[in-house]
């Protein structure tokens, strides 16, 4: 992004600030853009917050977070509703094992202010459900489950609290999806996340969801009546249907047409299938 742009940004949410009562009426100053002498601090930083500090009669920090409201979010991942990275492939960190709710990626990366970093894992439940989810964090904050966004913190700075907040959610049974996506403005490097059963006493609330495990990678879903996991569907599948079919015992994953029984009207569904995909 040119700096003709990031000023451009940055003079829309000031205007849409002071539109909305947040900053008074003020003549919007020039926005002056540096380059930081950290290179660990970003391409660009900007005085602006100090400069409209005499303007707005607002400490420069407090101008800050209400700026941040203004500005538009930016997809660092290029589809982050879809994100399911592999560990330690395209920027994405080896797994981090966390031992309780707290996520404190600083004590593995350090500290590094203004800054935007994700984390990612997979939750599987035994069956689809309602839920809560307990999150918290000091600074801006949002989380994605299956691909939809379901929470979202403006990053107004409070105390870091499980729970900040409780939203209902709904889970799927088998393998689930979550991203967060969490602001560091000040050095400040957590957030805590539970997918906790639905509970109104206050006295029991808060324990995680009976049969939830978190994991940093799931068995990729084979295709229907890929049977042997080599990502086709061929001969050799139904040479391994023929052999379950005449044990006593039978694999649901052979239900190929998904009746609840495996039989010889999966075998014939999956002939089919292979006549009309040869």
């Amino acid at each position: 992004m040119v700096k003709h742009e990031i000023t451009k940004l940055i003079q829309q949410a000031i205007r849409k600030a002071q539109k909305k009562g947040d900053l008074p009426s003020f003549t919007i100053p020039e926005i002056p853009l540096e380059h930081p002498r950290q290179a660990e601090h970003g391409d660009y930083a900007t005085p602006i917050c100090l400069q409209l500090a005499r303007l707005a009669r607002m400490a420069p920090v407090k101008i800050a977070d209400i700026l941040i409201k203004y500005l538009p979010e930016t997809d660092y991942l290029g589809n982050e509703a879809e994100a399911a990275p592999q560990p330690g492939e395209n920027g994405w960190s080896e797994p981090i094992y966390f031992y309780d709710d707290l996520i404190d990626p600083a004590a593995f990366f350090g500290d590094s202010a203004d800054c935007i970093y994700y984390a990612f894992s997979y939750l599987t439940v035994p069956e689809s459900r309602p839920a809560q989810m307990w999150v918290g964090s000091p600074q801006e904050l949002a989380v994605w489950l299956n691909g939809e966004q379901v929470y979202k913190y403006d990053g107004t700075y409070r105390n870091h609290l499980l729970p900040n907040d409780v939203v209902e959610v709904n889970v799927k049974a088998g393998v689930n999806r979550i991203l967060v996506k969490a602001g560091q403005r000040d050095g400040i490097s957590q957030f805590s996340l539970n997918i906790c059963e639905t509970e109104t006493d206050k006295n029991y609330a808060g324990n995680r969801l009976a049969g939830a495990k978190f994991l940093y990678w799931v068995e990729p879903e084979r295709m229907k009546g890929d049977y042997n996991g080599d990502d086709r569907v061929d001969i050799m599948d139904l040479i391994s249907l023929l052999r379950v079919l005449g044990e006593s015992e039978r694999s649901p994953e052979y239900d190929f047409n998904a009746d609840g029984k495996v039989d010889i009207f999966d075998l014939i569904g999956l002939l089919k299938y292979l006549s009309e995909n040869r």
